[in-house]
């Protein structure tokens, strides 16, 4: 069972390193991300973000075929099945809510201003975007919840 609490924390760690792009792009930072936008060096972040995120798309997916090649000499516990189900679970939606934020980056580096200008309605797409980036948030969270559960329980 070591492999998978391994898998486990290498999975924490590409959370991590998502959650620092997270914060970069809608906390306190994002300020200063517009400010240097407005003076001409904020392009740079977003082609860094880009690239981090797409690496860490990759390493995710490979955790992923890891967690799910893991087999019953490895599931040595009564819940461990259920433990590795969660996991493959979790992964996928750490997946979903990375696409999110990366579609989310990109739209931003292709053009950040009519991104951001809200329409007709009174709401831009930037806000439409990060709605749909929070439900899937809101899922990642749970099931990240529920997996800590499982490993408080293991």
């Amino acid at each position: 069972m070591a492999k998978i609490i391994q898998l486990a924390c290498e999975v924490a760690d590409v959370h991590r390193r998502y959650a620092e792009i997270h914060s970069a792009l809608f906390g306190v930072s994002s300020f200063r991300l517009a400010v240097s936008a407005l003076a001409g060096r904020g392009r740079w972040r977003y082609s860094e973000y880009r690239s981090t995120l797409s690496g860490l798309l990759q390493r995710l997916a490979d955790l992923g075929t890891q967690i799910a090649a893991c087999g019953a000499s490895e599931r040595t516990s009564r819940g461990a099945e259920e433990l590795q189900r969660v996991m493959l679970q979790y992964v996928e939606a750490l997946e979903r809510v990375m696409r999110g934020l990366s579609n989310i980056n990109d739209r931003l580096a292709d053009n950040d201003r009519n991104y951001r200008y809200a329409d007709d309605s009174g709401v831009s797409p930037l806000i439409r975007d990060k709605a749909e980036y929070a439900r899937t948030v809101s899922e990642m969270e749970y099931l990240g919840n529920r997996l800590n559960r499982l490993f408080s329980t293991y």
